[in-house]
């Protein structure tokens, strides 16, 4: 019960990655990268496609660190994270850590209502096109 109820409370992301397959491609449509959990072959069925490594899998560790790289040097790059709005003396306070994660969740967060309040505009415009 205890998994289950965790499993339904993931985010969409979450979801994506547990239940998801990914692989590194690019196209013309852009870069995807392999952001879901490793995984094997599972039992074929609908609610198992796949079986997810454990977490002392040589496959889970490398995942793991990988994204942790790669996530870390885009939060350094990403001119519009929240924490950057905080002033120096804040920041660049070791002490502080607590409350860089924090405002690093609110940051999460909004992200969230940005997407809906962006696609606003998108859902309600009701001008004829020429086409």
């Amino acid at each position: 019960m205890k998994v289950r109820k965790i499993k339904n409370e993931f985010v969409p992301f979450e979801n994506y990655m547990y239940y998801q397959s990914s692989s590194y491609f690019t196209s013309s449509l852009g870069e995807f990268h392999d952001n879901a959990w490793p995984k094997s072959g599972g039992t074929g069925t609908l609610l198992s496609p796949y079986s997810i490594y454990p977490t002392t899998a040589s496959e889970a560790t490398t995942w793991y660190n990988e994204q942790i790289e790669s996530a870390s040097l885009y939060d350094r790059k990403n001119r519009n994270r929240l924490l950057g709005n905080l002033p120096d003396h804040i920041i660049n306070e070791s002490e502080n850590a607590p409350f860089h994660t924090f405002f690093n969740m609110a940051g999460e967060h909004f992200d969230n209502i940005w997407t809906y309040i962006h696609e606003i505009p998108q859902i309600y415009d009701r001008r004829q096109k020429i086409n």
